[in-house]
């Protein structure tokens, strides 16, 4: 897979073994963010990680410390969606014919209840995202994903500094705003020669296709379009409208997961995707879900999946008859979790070989728990 930016992972990082003792709960330990990331990704423009790392449901917890206060963000997958954003507040000055603009803009925005307290207290943008339960209207007055994308200036501007235009990232909202307000007043230069690259750890790639869809259409086109297409491949109607019109997920966001379905719907099972991508609660977990769905499709484009199941985790039953849990957990420990889910996966596969597809990190432990299941932890 084709890397992207100077600090990127591929996708399928297998098997990177820690040393945690057995008796240690790993959830109460400290990492050293050296230890879980590539030297480039610990600071940029805009922003510095604190130096240690914790850990939440399997999940490395980073603190990200701007210019507007402390934002964390819970899993690798989260962490490259902010410096993500922290690097397109840096291409919006490369693009800026007056790059003071954007500093004053930015200076302003320190001041106000749009940095550091919202950063800390809605960090997930909660009070922008859809009521649970509440079917999203299709008026392009009152929709809610269409507001938060704004106007379609907004959204091409968004599209030229890298960034998703329904961003929860409350600083990086209201400078979209801004600037979407001073397109007209030549805020932005032409995009040839600056050779701004934007780094990312290429767990959740983003193609020139989708940024140019969401930059010239509305949310709800896009969305209605996903659910009629959905509905064409017999997803039912609670579920469907449920992923497009209530999840968490961005507009972007819900591209790239059905991209990735698309590539894989044919496959017994797939639709299940689908069902689990729409139940999800935080951004976070949405992120794990997206990542799944695309570890599966790269999977079937190497080694063709006859069934997708589950066993606590997605499950895929290859052509060949080899049996491949996918897990996007960053961080797996000897836990009681861990002895639990090989449990459901046993229970249901009493006696098959498997192997581990993941794009975290094992402790000792937990691969020496996974080879007692016969589970090759190695791909």
């Amino acid at each position: 897979m084709k890397r992207r930016g100077h600090f990127a992972f591929p996708i399928v990082a297998i098997a990177i073994f820690v040393t945690v003792s057995s008796a240690t709960n790993a959830q109460d330990i400290k990492y050293n963010a050296s230890d879980v990331l590539p030297k480039v990704a610990l600071r940029g423009p805009n922003y510095e990680l604190s130096k240690t790392v914790t850990v939440k449901n399997n999940r490395f917890v980073f603190l990200i410390r701007t210019a507007w206060g402390t934002l964390p963000a819970e899993g690798i997958g989260m962490l490259e969606l902010r410096l993500r954003e922290m690097y397109a507040i840096e291409r919006a000055r490369q693009l800026s014919i007056d790059p003071q603009l954007i500093t004053s803009a930015l200076q302003t925005l320190q001041k106000t209840p749009y940095g550091v307290r919202i950063l800390l207290t809605d960090p997930r943008g909660a009070l922008a995202r859809a009521p649970k339960g509440v079917i999203q209207t299709v008026n392009n007055i009152t929709n809610k994903q269409n507001r938060r994308a704004g106007t379609e200036s907004r959204r091409k501007f968004a599209a030229e500094i890298g960034c998703d235009p329904e961003t929860s990232n409350p600083v990086l909202k209201r400078l979209l705003d801004q600037m979407a307000i001073r397109r007209g007043l030549g805020v932005v230069a032409a995009k040839t020669g600056l050779g701004f690259a934007l780094p990312g750890l290429s767990l959740l790639p983003t193609t020139a296709e989708i940024k140019e869809t969401v930059a010239k259409k509305l949310p709800h086109e896009i969305n209605t379009q996903i659910a009629n297409e959905l509905k064409a491949l017999g997803i039912p109607r609670t579920t469907r409208e449920k992923f497009c019109f209530e999840s968490v997920y961005t507009t972007t966001q819900r591209l790239q997961l059905f991209a990735a379905y698309k590539s894989i719907e044919q496959v017994i099972g797939a639709d299940h995707l689908i069902a689990r991508a729409s139940h999800v609660e935080t951004e976070a977990d949405a992120l794990s879900i997206l990542q799944e769905t695309q570890l599966l499709a790269q999977l079937n484009a190497k080694r063709p999946i006859a069934v997708i199941t589950d066993a606590d985790w997605p499950v895929a039953i290859l052509k060949d008859k080899t049996y491949t849990l996918i897990s996007v957990d960053d961080l797996t420990t000897s836990n009681n979790r861990l002895t639990n889910r090989l449990a459901v996966f046993r229970k249901r596969f009493p006696s098959q070989q498997a192997r581990l597809l993941t794009t975290g990190r094992l402790t000792r432990d937990a691969k020496a728990a996974f080879e007692n299941e016969s589970i090759s932890p190695r791909f």
